[in-house]
């Protein structure tokens, strides 16, 4: 700014000065004249005042862990210019089948940090039985699994009318019971389900971000961590 006097005149100057940051600030006005002195200083000082807030980190920033273990970090809330009130967590984790728990809030008082813990367990991958078998009146594969009793019943007839003498009789007899051993454990096959072990999926392996976000009126604010899972 410049400005032009007469002499003997003289001019007011106003200013504002804001600190930016928090406390007592000083700063310092400089005029620069024709007169003898020249530049002329100003001390000004200011008291910083900051809006209420809250800062949120987390430790370690890294962790390892193997598949079906637990591992916790350690999430920090910090209150700024005096903040007091109730902030609420989430946690959100990247990898499936895994879990983060933190607790849903958390209560600061203006002054002092307050320490909590998020806890996250991964899942490990494990073998589970098949379901059980379930008996089944009509075949799974329609008609193409009944042609043994059809076989049964054309084999009893013809071994029936063999029969006529003692000796044909002995041997419809054997004859038909083979049939029968036969088609009963053919339908049993097929009217119960089979299937091997099999593996339930766990947490994958790999890296992973996990994210703890504190939210309270007017304000939210996050911390992120990384996960590694063998």
């Amino acid at each position: 700014m410049t400005a032009t006097l007469a002499p003997n005149t003289g001019c007011t100057i106003s200013n504002f000065f804001t600190p930016v940051a928090a406390g007592s600030r000083v700063a310092t006005l400089t005029i620069t004249d024709s007169t003898p002195g020249s530049p002329h200083t100003v001390m000004l000082v200011g008291v910083g005042v900051v809006a209420p807030d809250f800062t949120i980190s987390a430790s370690p920033f890294t962790a390892t862990v193997t598949e079906g273990q637990s591992t916790s970090y350690a999430v920090t809330l910090t209150p700024v210019g005096g903040f007091t009130g109730t902030i609420s967590l989430s946690c959100a984790v990247a990898p499936n089948l895994a879990t983060c728990t933190v607790p849903p809030t958390v209560a600061l008082n203006g002054a002092s940090p307050t320490m909590v813990t998020a806890n996250v367990t991964t899942k490990a991958h494990s073998l589970v039985a098949p379901p059980q078998s379930v008996p089944r009146f009509w075949p799974r594969d329609g008609l193409r699994d009944w042609w043994p009793l059809l076989l049964l019943v054309l084999a009893t007839a013809v071994l029936a009318n063999q029969a006529a003498s003692r000796v044909n009789q002995r041997l419809a007899h054997m004859g038909f019971a083979f049939v029968l051993l036969f088609a009963l454990v053919w339908v049993s096959g097929c009217a119960n389900s089979s299937g091997e072990q099999g593996v339930q999926q766990g947490t994958p392996s790999g890296s992973y971000t996990l994210t703890i976000t504190g939210t309270s009126p007017g304000a939210s604010h996050a911390a992120t961590v990384n996960l590694t899972v063998k």
